[in-house]
């Protein structure tokens, strides 16, 4: 060892606190390991609940990858991305409601919360069947149907 102080051989290693260097070192120097971060309810939040409440949408969903999600602390949103630059929602949507629909909704309960100057981007994953409104022994509406609006 070259006999220079420890806090001198960090800072030329390029260590900065609140680093991942800093977060590894924390324990092992007796220091808390997690910031004081309040939990409290975003907009992501009240985005899915209000999503969630529609009658023409069954649950939010995550994308192909479940790359659809805000990140909080300790946890996630599935299905709801904020960002600068607009919303995207991924849901799945109940069988007999069109598409058009479905996002329609989506996009109103959206401004509804946030306003009407946000930018909405709505995918429609997949339908579910519908939850109450399933008559036993009646077919569901053709898709072609569905696509166009209920035409």
């Amino acid at each position: 060892m070259s006999g220079r102080r420890p806090s001198a051989a960090r800072r030329d290693a390029g260590y900065k606190e609140g680093s991942a260097v800093d977060a590894w070192l924390a324990p092992i120097q007796g220091r808390p390991t997690t910031p004081a971060v309040a939990d409290t309810a975003g907009p992501a939040d009240e985005i899915a609940a209000e999503v969630r409440n529609l009658p023409q949408v069954s649950r939010l969903s995550g994308g192909v990858l479940g790359e659809v999600s805000t990140y909080l602390p300790g946890r996630r949103v599935v299905g709801v991305r904020v960002r600068d630059d607009g919303v995207t929602i991924h849901v799945v949507g109940v069988w007999g409601s069109a598409v058009d629909d479905i996002a329609s909704a989506v996009r109103a309960a959206v401004h509804a919360t946030l306003g009407r100057h946000v930018i909405v981007h709505v995918g429609v994953d997949d339908l579910d069947e519908a939850r109450s409104s399933t008559v036993p022994g009646v077919p569901p509406p053709d898709a072609c149907t569905l696509l166009r609006g209920g035409q």
